[in-house]
């Protein structure tokens, strides 16, 4: 009797469980589909100024990584929490991001209370070769109101282009349309030099 009311409870407490899951899945769904009905989230930070020079511990890297990362090419500031519904889809798809722009996105994590991370994802991040980072500190100097937000950085540290998004097609695009600017830029700038 004692076994078979302790296994109807553990199916209770599975079938609960399940049924917040998918509640949270659903408010993520809903909370999308409000965002696309208003207005884009704007750049915090103006483009065409320098991102704030700031310096962070990398959980999967040794020692400090410094934000603009100068030199390097374009770097791709993503700002997540793994609390925000909005920014589930996107985390659970970050492994259909093209594997060169995997190097050059840097994760910050927006979390204030380290209880709402899940270690299992900070391992995929990790493993799918993303600089990953606790980054609630850097929310103020990017001026980051709302999550998941991408800034792209140039390699002198400028800002190119800042948006919100909620989908890998969403950065994809993001990061298309700022090297598309940048080289239609570059062109104009060598068409003037000849």
């Amino acid at each position: 009797m004692i076994v078979a009311l302790q296994l109807v409870l553990m199916v209770l407490m599975v079938v609960l469980s399940l049924l917040v899951f998918f509640m949270v899945r659903q408010m993520g769904a809903i909370s999308r589909r409000i965002h696309e009905r208003s207005d884009p989230a704007t750049p915090s930070l103006e483009v065409g100024i320098f991102a704030p020079m700031v310096e962070f511990s990398a959980y999967n890297k040794l020692g400090k990584v410094k934000i603009p990362v100068a030199g390097s090419g374009e770097t791709h500031l993503l700002f997540l929490a793994f609390s925000c519904p909005l920014c589930r889809p996107l985390l659970e798809s970050l492994h259909r991001l093209p594997k060169e722009f995997v190097s050059r996105t840097l994760i910050l994590l927006l979390d204030k209370d380290s209880s709402v991370m899940d270690t299992n994802e900070y391992d995929y991040l990790q493993r799918a070769g993303f600089v990953v980072a606790e980054g609630f500190e850097l929310a103020t100097p990017f001026k980051i109101s709302a999550t998941p937000f991408v800034y792209i950085v140039d390699e002198r540290g400028v800002i190119r282009n800042g948006a919100s998004v909620h989908s890998i097609g969403e950065m994809i695009s993001v990061i298309a349309d700022t090297r598309k600017a940048r080289t239609q830029i570059e062109e104009k700038h060598y068409a003037k030099a000849d």
